[in-house]
C-alpha cells in the first residue's frame, strides 16, 4: 500500500520535470516580398543553397519559379522555356 503513493509521487515529479524541459518552437510569419507571387502553389528548399526557397504560382500564371529567403525576401525569378504551368 505504501508503494502506490511513492510511485505516484515519483511519476508526477517526473511529469513536471519533463514539462519544464520541453522547448516550444516559436513560429513566425513573414510576408512574401515579391508581389508577383500572389498564388504560391508550392514551396521547396534549395538542394544547393541552404538559405534559398523556391516557389511558383498556381496554374494560369506564367511558368516562372521564384527564389526567396526564409523571411520572404525576393532573390530572383527564372522563366522556364517550353513548360506549361498547371496543377
Amino acid at each position: 500500500m505504501f508503494r502506490l503513493p511513492c510511485f505516484l509521487a515519483a511519476y508526477y515529479s517526473l511529469l513536471s520535470w519533463a514539462q519544464l524541459t520541453v522547448h516550444k518552437t516559436e513560429q513566425k510569419r513573414y510576408p512574401i516580398e515579391n508581389k508577383l507571387i500572389n498564388e504560391s502553389s508550392g514551396l521547396a528548399c534549395s538542394t544547393r543553397e541552404k538559405k534559398v526557397l523556391w516557389t511558383h504560382n498556381d496554374s494560369g500564371h506564367m511558368p516562372i519559379i521564384y527564389a526567396l529567403n526564409h523571411k520572404g525576401k525576393d532573390l530572383g525569378a527564372f522563366h522556364l522555356d517550353d513548360v506549361q504551368s498547371y496543377d
